[in-house]
């Protein structure tokens, strides 16, 4: 009996995939998460147009908005300041 190769692509190997390693928030970045999410979906009207802002890179803050505003309570004041002067959208008032 030949000695089976597990890489020889027989139905025996077995390929798992790459487990990734995922911090947990702290409890202040969990703070920070939250308000910053309820500033933006305040003042965009949506939770999607809000999604939408703190995904994406903004110069003035060197990345990303949510990035900046979960890294500190000083990123937090920068990133809803900035909220603070965007046009307002009107709310659905509703959760989306």
């Amino acid at each position: 009996m030949a000695s089976e190769n597990p890489r020889s692509g027989n139905a025996r190997a077995h390929r798992y995939p790459k487990l990734r390693v995922v911090r947990l928030l702290s409890r202040d970045e969990k703070r920070r998460r939250d308000l910053v999410l309820r500033c933006a979906w305040l003042r965009f009207g949506t939770t999607e147009a809000g999604i939408v802002f703190l995904n994406t890179e903004n110069d003035e803050l060197g990345g990303r908005p949510f990035q900046v505003a979960v890294g500190s309570d000083g990123g937090l004041s920068l990133v809803t300041a900035l909220i603070g002067r965007m046009p307002i959208q009107p709310s659905s008032g509703t959760y989306e």
